[in-house]
C-alpha cells in the first residue's frame, strides 16, 4: 500500500488489517451561541437565505458569500469579510445598484426569477478573468404535467470575486436546480466536480423532466470543462434509503450536499442536511458523510451539527455553507440557521428571517477511532515507510495513553522499534504530536524509510483522529508548529 506523505483521516477502517477495542466514532461540531451575521441592511429584510460560501482569499481575508433577499424576495449574492472568522464587515463595493444606490455589499444579482444566489469557488487552473466561479440557477426547464417547474443549472465567473458575469451557456449541466449545488476543482482528479440534488424517480431527457418524485438524494458529475457537465449519477441515498423509518413513521431526504475535498488529504467530507418528515418534525440538522474518492460515500450515524434549544435562532433548521476556514488548531464551519421549520405552518415567515452562525471542530477531528478503559489495538495493512517522522492527532486527556510500534510485513516486531522496552506511552491532547517511542528524542524513523512495515497502535481511553508521515527537513522548512 502506498501511504504517501499526505494526511490520513481515520474515519473508516481502510488502513487497518486488524482492529479490536477501537470503535469508529463520529464527533460533533460545537456551535457558537450567537450568529456572526444577521439581517440588518435593507437588501436583507426578507431573509439571509441558505446558499452560502466561505473561503480564504490570497490576502488571508475570510470571505463570506451569502444569499440575501430584500422585501421583494429576490436573491442577491453579498460579500462580508473578516480577519478572525467571527466579526464580519459589509464592505461598500459600489458594484450592484439597489434602490438607486450602489453603497452596498451586493456583488451579484441573478436574473429576475432566480431562486438561488449560488455557490462560489476559486479555480486554481483558470485564467485570471475566470478565477472565481459560481454555480447558480438559470432558465426554466420543460416539464411534464405534475412535475414542478425547476430551473436549469447555470454558471458565472469573476476575476476578483466581486465583479461577476454569466457564462454565455444557458445551462452548464442538463439537470435541474432544487437546492444549493456545489462545484469545485478536484486536484486529485484534475477535473471539475459538481454535487447536486438528485430526485429519485425523475427522468431528464432533452432538458425535459418527467417521472414521479420519490425522495431526495445527492448526485455527482465531473467534467474537463466547467461549462459542460454531463448529467449526474446518484452517489448517496438518505438512510434508510427512502423507506419508512420504523420508529419515526416517516422518511428522510438529503438536502444541501456540502462537499469538501479536505485540504492536505485524499479525503472527502460531505455535510448534508437530512430533512425529517415524520410526525411534527419537519426539521433539518446536519449529518456527516465520508469518502475516499468522492464517489463511494458512507453516511455516518449521529448528528454532526445539532439544532439549538427551542426558540433559539437556529432551533428548527440548519444548512451548512460551502467551504471551511482553518483557524489555529480548529476549523471554522459556517451554517444558516432558522427558528421556523420547513413547513412554515406553525408561524408565518417574519421579516429579517434567518442568520449565519459558526460551528467549530478540532483540526481534522471529524471522526475518532476511540477506545475505552479496556484499551484497544490497531494494526495497519503493510505499507512502504514513506518518511522519517510521524505526526499524530489524538486525545487521551490525562488518564489515557497511546503507543506506537513498527512491525515487519509478516507482523513481527522490528528490533529497536517495537516491544515493551522501546515503546513508551504518549498522552495528552494534541492535533499534531511528533510521535515517539520511549521518549520524545526517539522520533527518528530514518532506518525504516523504504522498508515494508506495519504500524501497531495500542491505547486506553484514547481518541485517534489522523496520521501523517513527513520528512524532518520538510517539517522544519514548513515552520509548522508541532506539539
Amino acid at each position: 500500500m502506498d501511504l504517501g506523505t499526505q494526511k490520513w483521516l481515520l474515519y473508516d477502517d481502510y488502513l487497518f488489517a486488524q482492529k479490536s477495542g477501537f470503535e469508529t466514532t463520529p464527533m460533533e461540531a460545537v456551535r457558537d451561541p450567537q450568529p456572526v451575521l444577521a439581517p440588518e441592511m435593507p437588501w436583507e429584510q426578507g431573509t439571509v437565505w441558505w446558499h452560502n460560501t466561505v473561503l480564504v482569499d490570497d490576502a488571508g481575508v475570510i470571505r463570506l458569500y451569502y444569499c440575501a433577499q430584500s422585501a421583494d424576495m429576490r436573491p442577491r449574492l453579498c460579500l462580508a469579510t473578516s480577519t478572525d472568522g467571527v466579526t464580519f464587515e459589509r464592505p461598500s463595493l459600489g458594484v450592484v445598484e439597489f434602490e438607486g444606490s450602489t453603497d452596498n455589499n451586493i456583488v451579484f444579482e441573478p436574473d429576475l426569477g432566480s431562486h438561488y444566489a449560488g455557490t462560489v469557488f476559486i479555480d486554481p487552473t483558470a485564467p485570471e478573468a475566470e478565477r472565481y466561479k459560481l454555480i447558480t440557477d438559470g432558465a426554466l426547464m420543460e416539464h411534464d404535467e405534475g412535475v414542478p417547474a425547476y430551473k436549469t443549472i447555470r454558471g458565472a465567473f469573476s476575476p476578483d470575486g466581486i465583479h461577476w458575469q454569466y457564462y454565455p451557456q444557458a445551462s452548464i449541466m442538463p439537470w435541474y436546480t432544487d437546492t444549493q449545488n456545489v462545484a469545485m476543482w478536484d486536484d486529485r482528479l484534475g477535473r471539475y466536480v459538481a454535487y447536486v440534488r438528485y430526485n429519485e424517480g425523475y427522468v431528464v431527457e432533452d432538458r425535459r423532466i418527467s417521472g414521479r418524485f420519490g425522495y431526495r438524494c445527492v448526485g455527482r458529475s465531473e467534467s474537463d470543462s466547467f461549462t459542460d457537465f454531463p448529467a449526474p449519477q446518484k452517489v448517496l441515498d438518505p438512510a434508510p434509503a427512502g423507506r419508512d423509518m420504523a420508529e419515526h413513521q416517516g422518511w428522510m431526504d438529503l438536502y444541501n450536499p456540502m462537499v469538501l475535498q479536505w485540504p492536505g488529504t485524499r479525503n472527502y467530507l460531505m455535510m448534508p442536511s437530512p430533512f425529517y418528515h415524520y410526525g411534527l418534525a419537519n426539521k433539518l440538522d446536519v449529518k456527516l458523510a465520508t469518502s475516499r474518492d468522492g464517489i463511494e460515500w458512507a453516511l455516518l450515524p449521529g448528528t454532526f451539527v445539532r439544532l439549538s434549544r427551542t426558540g433559539a435562532w437556529d432551533s428548527e433548521r440548519i444548512y451548512m455553507a460551502a467551504g471551511q476556514v482553518p483557524m489555529g488548531d480548529e476549523t471554522l464551519l459556517y451554517y444558516a440557521g432558522y427558528d421556523l421549520d420547513h413547513s412554515g405552518h406553525h408561524k408565518p415567515y417574519p421579516p429579517q428571517f434567518g442568520a449565519i452562525g459558526v460551528a467549530r471542530i478540532g483540526l481534522d477531528r471529524f471522526v475518532a477511532q476511540k477506545c475505552g478503559e479496556d484499551g484497544g489495538e490497531i494494526v495497519t495493512r503493510p505499507f512502504a515507510m514513506p518518511a522519517n517522522r510521524l505526526l499524530m492527532n489524538f486525545d487521551t486527556s490525562a488518564g489515557g495513553h497511546v503507543k506506537i510500534e513498527f512491525l515487519d510485513e509478516a507482523g513481527e516486531g522490528i528490533a529497536s522499534f517495537s516491544g515493551a522496552g522501546p515503546c513508551g506511552p504518549m498522552c495528552g491532547n494534541s492535533v499534531r504530536r511528533l510521535a515517539h517511542l520511549r521518549n520524545r528524542a526517539q522520533h527518528d524513523f530514518t532506518a525504516l524509510v523504504g522498508r515494508t512495515v506495519r504500524l501497531r497502535i495500542t491505547g486506553r481511553n484514547c481518541r485517534l483522529y489522523s496520521l501523517e508521515f513527513a520528512d524532518a527537513a520538510d517539517l522544519q522548512a514548513s515552520g509548522l508548529e508541532i506539539d
